[in-house]
């Protein structure tokens, strides 16, 4: 059961007995302060913080409710405290879970100020990160880096676009271990490419037509560290990649 969820039934709860109270005169229609009493708790782009609000909000309620029916119950028939022990109860756990949750998201926040501290130190170096992408910006061509486990008798690189369609295909060099491949955008008999932001894979197979596995990479020098979007990324030039992809990083 959500926060949201568990807010509201417990704020249905708790209307549903200052009503009754209200009806039989044993409870101003108006808060303690004069303003209309609650009836409910909300949220709202301010996250825990208005849901705790809330909830502190109709706890305080809950109390008054508690001892005015108390105060008021008749002798001869004293009201069940099974149910609002029980209430009781569901409140205590409801603030211990938006604690827990509060707690969880500073965690996050210091977790994510680690990372950004870290990648900022990549800045001005080169990285090697997994994945294939690149940028093409319609004059200058880029290096595209891959790894073969062994030579291959034929290697076939696939362009693809942001939605991961095939675009074109070039020749790649079949050497064991690294290779690099310059592209421009342009290819004999395949389309010429407008400048964006692309990604590759590799198609190698030897002599007897087997595949032959590859690795691809991306690698420049990181110019700029962005945390906007809530993700750490990491400008190389105009590429944009995600921190958490360099897998090596040298001077």
């Amino acid at each position: 059961m959500s926060l949201i969820t568990e807010t509201s039934k417990i704020s249905q709860q708790a209307a549903t007995a200052r009503n009754a109270l209200q009806t039989n005169g044993l409870l101003p229609t108006t808060g303690p302060t004069g303003t209309p009493a609650a009836t409910g708790s909300s949220t709202n782009s301010n996250g825990l913080t208005t849901t705790n609000a809330g909830v502190q909000s109709e706890f305080n309620t809950f109390l008054t409710l508690l001892t005015t029916q108390l105060q008021n119950q008749d002798p001869t028939s004293p009201l069940d405290t099974n149910q609002f022990t029980s209430q009781l109860v569901q409140f205590s756990q409801l603030e211990q879970q938006l604690d827990t949750n509060a707690n969880l998201q500073t965690l996050i926040a210091g977790q994510t100020t680690g990372t950004v501290g870290t990648a900022i130190g990549y800045i001005g170096h080169t990285v090697e990160a997994s994945g294939g992408n690149f940028v093409l910006d319609g004059t200058s061509s880029d290096d595209l880096t891959y790894n073969l486990s062994s030579a291959a008798a034929s290697t076939t690189i696939n362009i693809l676009n942001a939605n991961g369609q095939t675009v074109a295909q070039i020749p790649g060099t079949s050497t064991a271990g690294q290779n690099d491949v310059s592209y421009d955008g342009t290819s004999p008999g395949q389309p010429s490419l407008p400048p964006g932001q692309y990604s590759f894979t590799v198609t190698a197979v030897d002599a007897s037509g087997s595949a032959v596995p590859s690795t691809v990479f991306t690698s420049g020098v990181v110019t700029g560290v962005d945390n906007s979007n809530g993700t750490v990324n990491l400008s190389i030039g105009k590429l944009v990649i995600p921190a958490s992809s360099v897998i090596q990083v040298t001077a």
